[in-house]
């Protein structure tokens, strides 16, 4: 376990940082935490292979478009990669959503809500955690654009650490 000191920076609303008081995670500790991301990883593999041909099978009628949807994600000491989900919203062009803009609940079809709520839309992530670009437990990755912005107003960001499929 880490010790963390508390320290308060005002941003917009106020937020809440926290900082290392001594180095991270022992080096056992980390190759202990990235084989229990591989073994588990690979135990899921059969369940994203069967829910894949499930959902090639489903979307032409539920959802027309592309199965996967790939967006870049930033990574550890600031690295994009692809981060791979099931597509659950309707397709379109290009994204112009910032960070603090609501969810555009209109092109979320019925399957696509299915997905969401069963958070089977994050299943090919395991393929990221695989590839070494993320771990099962940690922060979340952020999307390039909103890091950009992250990185410009808030202290102490991008964490140091791998980006994870659960929070």
């Amino acid at each position: 376990m880490l010790d963390y000191e508390l320290t308060s920076t005002r941003i917009g609303q106020e937020a809440t940082f926290y900082r290392p008081l001594r180095p991270g995670p022992s080096p056992v500790f980390l190759v202990a935490k990235r084989g229990f991301d591989l073994w588990f990883s690979v135990m899921l593999l059969p369940l994203l292979c069967v829910t894949s041909v499930m959902l090639l099978l489903l979307n032409p009628f539920f959802n027309s478009g592309p199965v996967f949807f790939v967006q870049i994600r930033m990574g550890r000491h600031c690295r994009p990669f692809l981060a791979y989900k099931f597509r659950s919203m309707s397709p379109r062009q290009r994204a112009s959503r910032g960070p603090f803009d609501p969810l555009e609940a209109d092109r979320i079809p019925a399957l696509g809500g299915f997905i969401r709520r069963s958070r089977l839309d994050e299943l090919p992530q395991v393929l990221n955690v695989i590839k070494g670009e993320m771990s099962l437990i940690g922060p979340r990755p952020d999307y390039v654009g909103h890091a950009r912005h992250y990185n410009r107003t808030m202290p102490g960001y991008p964490p140091p650490i791998v980006p994870a499929l659960l929070p």
